[in-house]
């Protein structure tokens, strides 16, 4: 494993006697000790570095491969007095005469030129430099805070987060005793940003991102892939992911039971429940696909809805199974034995065929024709009808017959509405055969993905 310790050298780093060195004169004190070291070796004491050091060791039960010693160094004369750079050169050969081997290179000096104190110009600097760049594939890296700045002890938490994520862990030693404890601040800061990140990818429905997600448990990643694949209309592989985890999941709940009872529905095409289901499933996808502006994807939905509200409607007045339209000319034999359809079908210029317009044509007869039904099958015309309206920017489409892009600006032009308004047209697509929109699925899994999230809660 390659480990790795960052230091900020402060002032109160390099210790005589147990004493720190003169503030004041820090750069010539270190200077003078440096020159005279074999003679001052005795007197030196790192307080807080060294037991970071042995602490590191002790832990990993193997050696550093670098000590990294961060230390001012500054451009500007009247307060260069105060530096830690010699210091820091002292501390690199105490440190490796003290602990040997178990810092495999010698520590390496980083020198800071500008002011220490400035907050913005420190975390630009800690973000730009070696100290973070160098050893960006190490396996574990440590950052000592105890000494240096609080400008710089703040950039060296921050820029370390930001590099090395979770391989990043932090550092304090008490001076008194040399207790080590490791601060949370590293943890909780990263802990925030990964919670904010899940929320915006959850809120998008970005269930591949969310799976992708460093750090999350077993249980949110798994749910997130089932979800990911149910966007994508695969019922059985989804099914089959929460099928897996509810093996060995202890947080599994209500709310994941409904979850995958849901999925072994949408699965299993024999079932007289599942048709319904799968309306209500695309009406939710499409939705979603419309959220994360895909409407190239969420056009595709729309018009599979359409065609399934036409057939389903043309199925159940005619008694013809699903299968007509989908196989052979099962429709059109059906279709040429029914002369007053044929005599309408023909005045529209049709042939018997289950295109979406034959069977917006044979819709329009039967309602014509009267029923109980009929005010439901002038109902379904008039959606579709307001749906069409996007017909021309479909066939332009890679979803159809061009490459035009599309947009949900262009969309919303071409139907005439404002953007709340389009789910509701397509909820009345549903409702007109007899399937309600109910809550969004998608939302129960971001409920779900939550809750597991770190193994937090019961679901």
């Amino acid at each position: 494993m390659d480990i790795v310790l960052i230091a900020n050298v402060g002032q109160r780093d390099l210790q005589r006697d147990k004493k720190p060195l003169e503030k004041t004169a820090l750069r010539d004190e270190g200077q003078r000790i440096l020159d005279d070291y074999k003679q001052e070796k005795g007197r030196l004491s790192a307080p807080m570095i060294a037991p970071a050091v042995r602490h590191v060791v002790h832990y990993h039960e193997q050696p550093l491969r670098e000590v990294v010693l961060v230390a001012t160094d500054q451009a500007d004369e009247q307060f260069r007095a105060g530096d830690t750079v010699t210091c820091a050169n002292v501390l690199a050969r105490f440190l490796k005469e003290t602990f040997g081997t178990d810092i495999e290179r010698d520590p390496f000096v980083l020198k800071v030129n500008e002011a220490p104190n400035a907050y913005d110009g420190m975390l630009r600097w800690y973000q730009r430099r070696d100290v973070t760049n160098k050893h960006a594939q190490a396996d574990e890296v440590y950052l000592l805070c105890s000494g240096g700045t609080p400008a710089c002890n703040m950039a060296l938490i921050l820029a370390g987060i930001e590099h090395f994520t979770t391989r990043c862990h932090v550092l304090n030693v008490d001076e008194r005793d040399g207790t080590v404890a490791r601060s949370r601040i590293g943890r909780q800061a990263l802990d925030a940003y990964r919670r904010n990140t899940l929320d915006a990818l959850l809120e998008r429905r970005d269930f591949d991102g969310a799976a992708a997600m460093e750090g999350a448990s077993r249980g949110a990643i798994d749910v997130a892939r089932a979800a990911a694949c149910r966007l994508n209309l695969d019922f059985t592989e989804s099914w089959r992911i929460l099928g897996d985890l509810k093996e060995h999941l202890d947080a599994w709940g209500p709310l994941l039971d409904d979850l995958y009872a849901e999925a072994d529905l949408l699965r299993d095409e024999t079932r007289p429940d599942q048709a319904g289901a799968v309306l209500h499933e695309v009406y939710w996808n499409a939705g979603t696909k419309w959220r994360r502006n895909e409407c190239a994807d969420f056009l595709g939905r729309v018009w599979r809805l359409i065609e399934a509200a036409l057939q389903n409607a043309v199925a159940k007045r005619s008694g013809l199974g699903l299968d007509a339209f989908a196989y052979g000319n099962a429709f059109g034999k059906w279709a040429e034995d029914q002369p007053e359809l044929m005599a309408y079908l023909t005045s529209k210029a049709l042939s018997p065929r289950a295109t979406t317009e034959g069977l917006k044509a044979t819709i329009a007869y039967f309602a014509s024709r009267g029923g109980p039904d009929a005010e439901a099958l002038q109902t379904l015309l008039e959606v579709v009808e307001w749906l069409w309206r996007a017909a021309k920017l479909r066939n332009r489409s890679v979803i159809a017959h061009g490459f035009r892009g599309l947009s949900k600006d262009g969309l919303l032009a071409a139907w005439g509405a404002a953007e709340e308004e389009v789910m509701g047209w397509l909820s009345r697509l549903l409702a007109v055969q007899g399937v309600e929109p109910g809550p969004d699925p998608y939302e129960r899994y971001a409920e779900a993905i939550r809750a597991l999230d770190g193994g937090r809660a019961h679901v």
